[in-house]
């Protein structure tokens, strides 16, 4: 996996909803709601229980509201100070989440433990080999389970919007957080997952109001998109 310094840079400040991570603040509502409403769909069973690990964590943004739903919820990051973050947000929350200072690589190698559900949300852009990671993340799935991969699009609209726009203009994220010959077109990602024995099961666009600053799922997926995968 590639550096993410600049993350652990601004560790203390992942829970500042208007700092450098105010964007996924933001869209965190949305992303929870799509895991839910496909888990619910293509799973179908109770979010209550299962199994799931949130790779590339943070500050815990998504773990903390997922083991709110009662999840039985796992974090890992490369970053000490991330997972102390994350650490102390969830004892702060009265959460019990489980954080691992690792890289997927290593849990894939080294655990025999298996997942219903994996998350991994705007990490695989900053990744030097995105295929292997792909590969570590459906190696820790379990038949039948769910993944979830949220990231950029290489387009010239992404450019322009995701750099540009974003670290240049509107100055919302920090500037050289992204590189856009490490954004992934869907269908790379998609080829690679079929190779896996995980196949597409749903592609959702997301799109910011810039009025309202809300998110919303789009057809539109030439910036920013989800995905869900579901293993065979």
């Amino acid at each position: 996996m590639s550096s993410f310094e600049p993350f652990e840079q601004q560790a203390d400040q992942w829970w500042d909803d208007s700092g450098p991570f105010k964007l996924l603040h933001r869209l965190n509502p949305l992303r929870l709601k799509y895991i839910s409403e496909n888990i619910r769909e293509n799973i179908g069973q109770s979010l209550v229980g299962l199994k799931v690990i949130d790779v590339g964590c943070g500050g815990g943004i998504l773990t903390i509201p997922m083991a709110r739903l009662k999840m039985d919820v796992y974090g890992i990051d490369p970053g000490k100070k991330n997972i102390e973050v994350a650490k102390e947000k969830s004892e702060l929350s009265e959460l019990n989440v489980t954080y691992y200072v690792n890289e997927i690589e290593k849990i894939s190698s080294e655990h025999k433990e298996k997942y219903d559900v994996v998350t991994s949300m705007e990490v695989i852009e900053h990744v030097d080999d995105y295929k292997t990671f792909l590969m570590h993340l459906c190696k820790v799935l379990k038949p039948g389970g769910l993944l979830f991969i949220s990231t950029i699009n290489r387009t010239i609209k992404s450019f322009a919007e995701a750099i540009v726009a974003a670290e240049y203009i509107l100055k919302i994220v920090p500037r050289g957080t992204h590189e856009w010959n490490k954004f992934l077109k869907p269908s790379e990602i998609v080829e690679i997952a079929s190779e896996l024995n995980v196949s597409l099961v749903n592609l959702s666009g997301y799109k910011l109001n810039p009025i309202t600053n809300q998110w919303s799922l789009s057809d539109d997926s030439s910036v920013n998109y989800i995905m869900c995968f579901k293993k065979k």
